[in-house]
């Protein structure tokens, strides 16, 4: 009996550890939680503190200091004047750093003499062209082509300009620059002169074949505006719903889709709709002008019958519009590549 009595007081020593051990951990891992959400915090008030700095670089890093502090502050505190570094990675005070940290109490990791741990976080914030740093551009070749594509897009006088107050004509010349300072060999762009007035889309038009012809860059352009398609692109591919339904000259899609030409004529007096019908097929007519559709081939020599039999004013052969030619195209109008 006295022997059993002694293997139950084991028991229930060895019991009464385990348990002590098991509250105990569970008690420190309700403080490492509380230590790791201060982490969290600190991480994200030494973010807010490099970003909101940075907008005072270059130029002003006095103020860039102040303003990281002050943002800290209010994101929760933990960062004096001394934890915020400004350097020069590429350029002049072109780069700030933040360290957050703060002294958190413990609770229950006392029982373990642990009464406080130091908790810390750091950020860093580059101020200057992305490009520049992300495909590590050589200071020597990012300046040249720099200065080529501010002379080229005429940026001079946005340089020193707040994004916010730029046009969208003027924002879309500095993308289409930021994309090319690391000199690509190919150029995706979508959409590139949508919203732009009459002017910027011939300033970016103007450009990109420039550029194309200087550079040898290949373009690979998206657009739904003809306009682009027709000033810039000598090939083209036409997609519908994920199949590639044409691949090659623009000129030859015009003559395989449309195999005539519109004869737009202007007459010094009144001409009666059944001698133009001997032309072609007559598109439109008030009288005094009239679009006729012409065999292409013939073209040449209708427009000279046109001249010899007619009062004609003013004459013109054209293709149809490049949205006219998509727009057979996708009502079948060519077999498939």
């Amino acid at each position: 009996m006295s022997r059993l009595r002694n293997e139950r007081g084991q028991v229930i020593v060895l019991t009464v550890i385990a348990l002590t051990v098991l509250l105990g951990m569970s008690a420190l891992v309700l403080d490492v939680g509380a230590w790791f959400r201060t982490k969290r915090q600190l991480q994200a008030t030494a973010d807010a503190a490099a970003l909101a700095g940075a907008q005072a670089l270059p130029d002003a890093p006095g103020t860039a200091q102040g303003m990281a502090v002050t943002y800290a502050d209010k994101n929760g505190g933990g960062v004096l004047a001394g934890d915020v570094t400004i350097t020069s990675t590429y350029n002049g005070n072109d780069t700030i750093a933040v360290a957050a940290k703060k002294n958190q109490p413990g609770f229950f990791s006392r029982v373990f003499g642990v009464n406080a741990v130091d908790v810390g976080a750091k950020a860093k914030a580059l101020v200057g062209v992305t490009n520049q740093a992300m495909y590590d551009v050589p200071e020597r070749a990012f300046r040249e082509t720099l200065d080529e594509l501010i002379a080229l897009l005429g940026l001079e006088p946005l340089l020193t300009k707040q994004v916010r107050k730029l046009s969208l004509g003027e924002r879309m010349k500095c993308e289409i620059a930021a994309a090319l300072l690391h000199q690509p060999r190919v150029l995706f762009l979508d959409e590139p002169t949508i919203g732009l007035d009459v002017t910027a889309q011939a300033a970016v038009r103007e450009f990109l074949h420039a550029y194309n012809r200087r550079q040898e860059v290949t373009i690979l352009l998206t657009s739904h505006y003809m306009a682009d398609v027709v000033a810039l692109a000598r090939r083209i591919l036409v997609i519908d719903h994920g199949h590639l339904i044409y691949d090659g000259d623009l000129q030859a899609l015009v003559e395989r889709t449309a195999p005539y030409k519109l004869l737009r004529l202007t007459f010094s007096q009144a001409v009666d709709l059944s001698d133009l019908a001997r032309l072609g097929e007559v598109e439109e007519w008030d009288g005094l002008n009239v679009t006729v559709r012409v065999p292409r081939e013939s073209s040449a020599r209708v427009a000279a019958a046109a001249l010899t039999r007619l009062p004609v004013l003013d004459i013109a052969i054209e293709d149809p519009e490049a949205e006219e030619i998509i727009a057979e195209v996708f009502r079948g109008g060519v077999q498939s590549a």
